[in-house]
């Protein structure tokens, strides 16, 4: 593939990798390594790549936002990336939304239950609207 500046495109791409949950949950092995890999992966592409790793809701929803405002930035004709390795859950029964769940939030039934977790986790469902 030819790099970005010879095609003309901008590309972005945000990564995310949460693996340090909490033992009611358990933690994951894969998620830093995984970011580590696809963003190798991506900056060989001509991706300009922000990464973060067990970033709580906060810094997740603000790295959306940024990444978001990066995108528009940067004009029509951005290719835009968001990649997520850790622990995930469905939000909605029609499963038409998921939620990326922060490290160490304490994942129980009533948390689980639906529209619960739109207040711990990163709803991916408003994530759809155009940017």
């Amino acid at each position: 593939m030819a790099p970005a500046s010879a095609q003309g495109e901008k590309r972005v791409a945000l990564l995310i990798g949460n693996q340090a949950y909490n033992a009611k949950v358990g933690p994951l092995k894969n998620p830093h390594d995984d970011v580590m890999l696809v963003s190798a992966a991506l900056r060989s592409l001509g991706f300009a790549v922000t990464a973060i790793r067990d970033a709580d809701y906060r810094s997740m929803d603000a790295a959306i936002k940024r990444h978001a405002a990066a995108v528009r930035r940067e004009g029509q004709g951005t290719v835009s990336l968001l990649y997520y390795s850790g622990h995930g859950a469905n939000m909605e029964k029609n499963q038409a939304s998921t939620a990326l769940v922060k490290p160490r939030m304490p994942l129980t039934p009533s948390i689980l239950a639906a529209g619960s977790l739109a207040d711990g986790g990163c709803a991916l469902k408003r994530m759809g609207a155009p940017i």
